[in-house]
Order: C-alpha cells, then sequence, then structure tokens
C-alpha cells in the first residue's frame, strides 16, 4: 500500500481497489454515478459560474482568465464518448462548485485517454459511500465506526479514527486480520507515525485493536468485535 498521501488516483488504481469490472465501470460513469478528471498543466482557460434566466435557462458567467494548473472534471458526454471511442479532445470541462473552466485559444482541445483519468479523493470517498456500499448492502450491513457500543462501552472515535477500524475490520472480515501499522495508518489517510499517536484522544481504543501476538508493529481488531459486527 502507498505511504502517500493523495489527493487523486489513477482510475485504474481505483477500479483495481474496488474490484470494479469495466461493464460495471461504464455503467456508473456513464449514469453520473462516478465523475471522473483528469490534470491540467499550464494552459490558459476561462474560469466562470451560471446563472439561471427567469425561465429557468442557465447561461456562463466567466469570472477570469488564468493558467490552469490542477485537476478538472470531464462532461459526461465526454466521458460516454472516451468509453465509446478510446479518446475524446473536449474545450470545456467542470470544476466544483458548480463552475467552469474552457480553452480560450481557438481551436485548442486537450486529447484524452482511458489512461489520463484520474478520480479525486472526495470524489472517491463519496463514490464508495453512496454507491459502493448500497450495492455491497445486501453483503454487510452499514457500520458506523465513529460511534458504537461493544461490551458494554460506548466508544466513539474522530473520521480518521473510523477509518483505520474500517480498514482492519473489512481485513479481518475478508480472512486478514493483521495488519502492518503503516498500512492502517495509510488506509486512514493519517500522518501519524505510529498507531497510537493516531488514537492518542481515545485512549479505550487498546480495548478493541489488539498487538499481533506474533509480529512486531501489526496489529488486529478483537476478534469479538468482528464477530458481534458480523452478526
Amino acid at each position: 500500500m502507498s505511504r502517500i498521501i493523495k489527493k487523486y488516483f489513477t482510475l485504474d488504481e481505483m477500479t483495481a481497489a474496488w474490484d470494479l469490472s469495466e461493464p460495471d465501470l461504464r455503467y456508473v460513469v456513464e449514469n453520473g454515478q462516478l465523475t471522473l478528471s483528469a490534470r491540467i498543466v499550464g494552459l490558459r482557460m476561462e474560469v466562470g459560474g451560471f446563472e439561471e434566466t427567469p425561465e429557468g435557462e442557465r447561461f456562463y458567467i466567466p469570472y477570469q482568465n488564468c493558467l490552469m494548473d490542477g485537476l478538472v472534471d470531464l462532461c459526461r458526454r465526454d466521458t460516454y464518448a472516451l468509453f465509446r471511442d478510446g479518446s475524446v479532445s473536449p474545450r470545456r470541462f467542470c470544476l466544483p462548485d458548480d463552475e467552469y473552466a474552457e480553452l480560450i485559444r481557438d481551436g485548442e482541445t486537450v486529447c484524452l485517454r482511458r489512461g489520463d483519468l484520474l478520480v479525486r479523493q472526495d470524489e472517491r470517498r463519496r463514490f464508495e459511500a453512496s454507491v459502493l456500499q448500497t450495492t455491497r448492502e445486501g453483503q454487510v450491513k452499514h457500520i458506523d465506526f465513529r460511534c458504537f457500543e461493544f461490551d458494554g462501552v460506548l466508544f466513539d472515535f474522530t473520521e480518521m479514527q473510523s477509518r483505520a477500524l474500517k480498514f482492519l475490520f473489512e481485513c479481518a472480515r475478508d480472512g486478514v486480520p493483521e495488519q502492518k501499522f503503516r498500512d492502517i495508518l495509510d488506509a486512514a489517510s493519517s500522518s501519524s507515525s505510529q498507531l497510537g499517536h493516531l488514537f492518542s484522544s481515545r485512549p479505550l481504543w487498546t480495548r478493541i485493536v489488539k498487538k499481533s501476538p506474533g509480529h512486531r508493529g501489526w496489529y488486529l481488531m478483537d476478534s469479538r468485535l468482528v464477530v458481534a459486527l458480523l452478526s
């Protein structure tokens, strides 16, 4: 597992992590369930937003011209064309907060292929929570690791701590309960150097996360909690 805290991921590494087939990938993309992005470097673009007429028609409102260096999102029609034709050369892209970015120079386009497609970190989290979780509801119930009761104790954790617990639970569920502390921290997107630092604000964490008896620096979720969560 990578130790780099990323703001975006390649589409290929995400489909591998999600175990998503190509037909399923195309379905979620074509139906607007997953927004894909691309990296723009040093291109002059117009950035703006939208307003509506009293009749409900939207029109563009430019804010500024700038050298774009960052992520832009593909419009749904362009993503569909890329999967259909293998490449696409759009001029206009979407931005968060209902904004847009468009190339200024006449005739200029950005040629994109499958290998150029990216997934933003926040889009990954949204997709995993709202789409993948929904498809897996028949297999595993949703568990909120931010707050739960176990063995007569009410546990509450931060969002980052809950991601570490979720990772340990899923590993135990998949038959590989023991995990190296560095991989657990990566799964939580934590920059801490030790697992104890991540959970320093919650001293009760050692009641549900145990050190591996056979590997130094490896941890696993208490098996009784795993059984309780799966029941």
